[in-house]
């Protein structure tokens, strides 16, 4: 054995524990695995933060974009579709009107081209001789209605977790 061309043929003696060093290095990424058990925390839900930032009141008079849609038949002369957009515009601001939300008048009401063939709503069956628009505006919703959501106790308290 002190010829040196053996020593090259043999493995060096560390060579099983440094397999074994990386090999643990390994299961450390696994966390069943690892040697010391981690912790963490998961914060509780704060009902004073939480109605601070979700309240009708607070979110009630904010900007936000609602669609519509409507078909129009296709081939259609440039008069008769301007007569149906328009109508389908004022429909459209009456039925959010309905519902609560005012119409931003600051702001222009868009109409962009949507599905063709245009797709029933109710059935799912598409519509070849129909192309769909779609109507957009920025509406702001003035009837706040108070919402009263009860937390329990446990939801409230912080949680900790053991990974």
């Amino acid at each position: 054995m002190s010829d040196p061309r053996l020593a090259q043929l043999q493995s060096p003696p560390d060579t099983a524990e440094r397999k074994a060093r990386q090999w643990d290095g390994w299961l450390d990424l696994v966390p069943q695995f690892r040697k010391g058990k981690r912790k963490s925390t998961v914060p509780g839900l704060d009902g004073e933060a939480l109605s601070r930032k979700y309240s009708s009141e607070q979110r009630a008079y904010h900007p936000r974009i609602l669609q519509g849609t409507f078909d129009v038949f296709v081939p259609m002369d440039w008069a008769h579709y301007e007569k149906r957009r328009n109508h389908a515009i004022l429909r459209f601001i009456d039925a959010m009107d309905k519902q609560g939300w005012r119409w931003d008048s600051t702001r222009k009401i868009t109409v962009r081209p949507g599905m063709y063939p245009a797709v029933d709503p109710i059935t799912g069956i598409s519509l070849p001789d129909r192309q769909e628009f779609v109507v957009e505006g920025w509406f702001r919703f003035e009837k706040p209605e108070p919402i009263r959501v009860e937390l329990e106790p446990e939801v409230r308290e912080p949680l900790e977790l053991v990974h």
